[in-house]
């Protein structure tokens, strides 16, 4: 927390459309509780932007639910550079005389 400490929390849902979230910040006694309806995922984020503007520092449980999608979008564009890179040298590739 900036603070030599930390900022603790527990998320939880009750699917398809309960999510609830809660950070404390112990040094300060500052925290944040989130209980929202209709979005799987709206107070964990809530939650997540609360510890980033306390603390400078991304929250774990934003990090981690955001990875896949991450992950998802970095596998899509190696795929992308690689099948670009075939039809370049496909394309660039000279037909060898047969002397």
């Amino acid at each position: 927390n900036n603070a030599g400490g930390y900022v603790f929390g527990h998320d939880g849902s009750n699917g398809p459309a309960i999510n609830t979230a809660a950070r404390i910040d112990p040094s300060t006694g500052d925290g944040i509780v989130v209980l929202s309806t209709g979005h799987t995922t709206l107070a964990t984020e809530l939650a997540g932007e609360w510890v980033f503007w306390k603390t400078g520092n991304v929250d774990n449980l934003s990090f981690l639910t955001r990875l896949p999608i991450a992950l998802t979008i970095l596998a899509l564009g190696w795929c992308l550079i690689f099948a670009i890179s075939i039809l370049w040298a496909a394309r660039t590739k000279r037909p060898q005389s047969d002397a």
